[in-house]
């Protein structure tokens, strides 16, 4: 994806956020395309999540499974956070845009 350099420059900083908190570059910088692209991820990436708890939850109502399914829940949670933090590390030290694999193509913030 290729972003005018002054939207970059000028914006890099809460977009790469948007990973992490979605809805912010959306609040800070609603004009810039990189934002949107940004915060799409990001909400993307908050989906995603939900989806996979989804079932992880189901199951850990059942006594003997829920030991076996609460580090699978922390292992969900802490790839999710670790996906947002490499995405956005990309983006404010290297100027680099990521889209997230299998579900980054995606288009739910225009």
């Amino acid at each position: 994806m290729a972003f005018n350099r002054e939207d970059v420059r000028a914006h890099k900083n809460v977009a790469a956020l948007g990973y992490v908190i979605f809805f912010l570059p959306l609040i800070l910088c609603r004009d810039s395309g990189l934002g949107r692209y940004c915060a799409n991820q990001g909400l993307l990436l908050f989906l995603g999540r939900i989806l996979l708890h989804l079932p992880l939850r189901l199951l850990m109502g059942v006594p003997l499974i829920s030991l076996l399914y609460r580090p699978a829940v922390w292992l969900v949670d802490a790839a999710v956070l670790a996906a947002a933090l490499y995405m956005a590390w990309q983006l404010y030290r290297h100027d680099r845009v990521t889209k997230l694999p299998v579900i980054g193509h995606r288009t739910l913030i225009k």
